[in-house]
């Protein structure tokens, strides 16, 4: 019998990058696409979006659960995080072959990379989620430090996408 190929689309990019809305706009073209978004996980569990580092590993787990659940039944999925470096990129890509192999799916991973201006990262900054600016301000000049350029040594498409085309999938 022949496996059935499950695309995987790791977004890569800063926040305010247009990450979540093409993943909206992708999911709503392809009706057998799924986003995990942590994000969306952080708010679910506490009723507002906010990062509590005691929370983090239980936000992981349940990552995982819900993409391995979905490539076993067959969905895509996009996994909608930030994923600034290589390391977490290669931890992915290293755990959805593992999904794979067990699910009786082949995988294919692409790794999308949203672009961003300062402009999108000022009006990002205009909404703080609850945190104080300053606090924000310090949170994506981290981002920005920590961040590593998605390659395709990385063993995997890459997809360059800007703000305008996040709006446009």
């Amino acid at each position: 019998m022949k496996q059935k190929t499950v695309k995987v689309y790791l977004l890569v990019g800063l926040a305010g990058s247009g990450k979540s809305t093409w993943a909206r706009m992708r999911a709503r073209k392809k009706r057998d696409t799924v986003i995990v978004c942590r994000d969306d996980l952080r708010s679910m569990l506490l009723g507002r979006y906010a990062v509590i580092p005691r929370f983090e590993s239980l936000i992981t787990g349940l990552t995982g659960v819900m993409v391995r659940t979905a490539v076993e039944q067959g969905f895509s999925v996009i996994v909608d995080e930030t994923n600034l470096t290589a390391a977490r990129r290669k931890d992915w890509i290293r755990k959805l072959k593992k999904i794979g192999l067990s699910a009786g799916r082949v995988i294919r991973v692409a790794l999308v990379w949203f672009t961003e201006t300062e402009r999108n990262l000022s009006n990002r900054m205009k909404d703080p989620r609850g945190c104080p600016k300053k606090k924000w301000a310090s949170v994506i000049a981290s981002m920005k430090k920590r961040f590593e350029q998605p390659r395709l040594s990385e063993g995997c498409r890459v997809i360059k996408i800007s703000f305008s085309q996040a709006r446009n999938p």
